[in-house]
């Protein structure tokens, strides 16, 4: 997930125990792991939430085709119907 190393890994455990402590540091470590499975969790539910609102999967390139269609017909009758600048002065 973060792309961290072994030693990567070593030196901040190393850091931590001099920072923290080694009677805090399980604490803190806990405090962290459960932390970004929280993270994690909300991440994979509003990634879930958004595929289900979004719902593309079920749209064909038919269904696209004729959005598109439906889209290039109302842009050519509002062309015609439309007046220029110059023609309102």
């Amino acid at each position: 997930m973060f792309d961290i190393g072994i030693g990567e890994t070593i030196a901040i455990a190393i850091i931590g125990l001099l920072v923290i402590g080694p009677d805090r540091l399980p604490q803190y470590a806990a405090r962290a792991a459960r932390g970004l499975r929280d993270l994690k969790l909300f991440v994979d539910k509003a990634r879930a939430d958004l595929k289900d609102t979004v719902n593309l999967g079920d749209l064909g390139v038919s269904d696209l085709k004729s959005v598109m269609d439906v889209s290039d017909q109302d842009n050519g009758s509002k062309n015609k119907n439309s007046r220029n600048v110059e023609d309102i002065t």
